[in-house]
């Protein structure tokens, strides 16, 4: 039997969509060191976000890093990057989250990409995203640097590679690897590199990787110039009420001419 008094009561929950700020990094990149990018994501409700991060190089491709879906990770990377969350509640019921994703800097891999932070939510018409260009790794002072110059797609096999410091040709030891193209089996390519102990001497010079083949009409040449070198020095101290030293850890940015320093 119908109840004439019965009626249909509706709830209606506000949406608010998220805010994201810039995404944060660290204020000095050094090669081969661990990096974090912490994408801020505030105020939104309900809670249900899927955060997406990116990467863009040279060639202008979107790359997925990680997909996190209500807090559970769909990683396309997981031996080069990780992925956390940090949650925030507050008393209007809204939420903040803290994406950060961590990986190794290299120079190789980092020079010239950007990274995308992507959100979705359901008060959102469109998926809204930041994005961070790093500066370029760092070199440290008294660590190993090894510098790679792959060369694909040539042919015929002879070829001819040199290193070279400034106007002073490097010599080495290496020996030629050359393979066939990993998509072309009608033509090779090889990785050359040169490997070396960084000096304060190294600040502005110009490496360069000269490749020589029939193919050219002039030797093609890649550069690269180690713009800022960082040095960490160390410092032992000791306490007046005690004898045992502690010891304060410093990182310096060198830029610029040596002469300045």
């Amino acid at each position: 039997m119908w109840d004439s008094n019965q009626s249909n009561v509706f709830f209606s929950f506000p949406l608010v969509p998220p805010k994201l700020d810039e995404i944060i990094q660290p204020p000095i990149v050094l090669h081969n060191n661990s990096v974090m990018l912490t994408c801020p994501i505030n105020f939104f409700k309900p809670s249900h976000l899927v955060i997406k991060w990116y990467k863009i190089k040279d060639d202008g491709e979107k790359r997925p890093i990680v997909k996190c879906i209500n807090g559970v990770d769909e990683s396309w990377c997981a031996a080069e990057f990780s992925h956390s969350l940090s949650e925030f509640s507050y008393p209007d019921h809204t939420q903040s989250v803290r994406s950060m994703l961590l990986f190794n800097a290299t120079i190789e891999e980092t020079e010239n990409s950007q990274y995308f932070c992507e959100v979705q939510h359901i008060a959102l018409q469109n998926p809204v995203e930041k994005f961070v260009k790093l500066d370029p790794p760092n070199s440290v002072v008294g660590e190993k640097l090894t510098l790679s110059c792959k060369v694909h797609s040539f042919y015929p096999k002879e070829i001819v590679v040199r290193w070279f410091k400034d106007k002073d040709l490097i010599e080495t030891d290496e020996v030629l690897k050359i393979t066939q193209g990993s998509l072309e089996k009608n033509v090779f390519e090889l990785t050359s590199q040169y490997a070396f102990t960084v000096s304060l001497l190294d600040l502005k010079c110009v490496y360069k990787c000269e490749v020589n083949h029939e193919s050219l009409m002039y030797p093609r040449v890649e550069e690269y110039i180690p713009e800022n070198l960082a040095k960490y020095t160390v410092e032992i101290c000791h306490s007046k009420s005690s004898t045992k030293p502690y010891r304060h850890t410093y990182q310096l940015l060198i830029k610029g001419n040596l002469n300045n320093i």
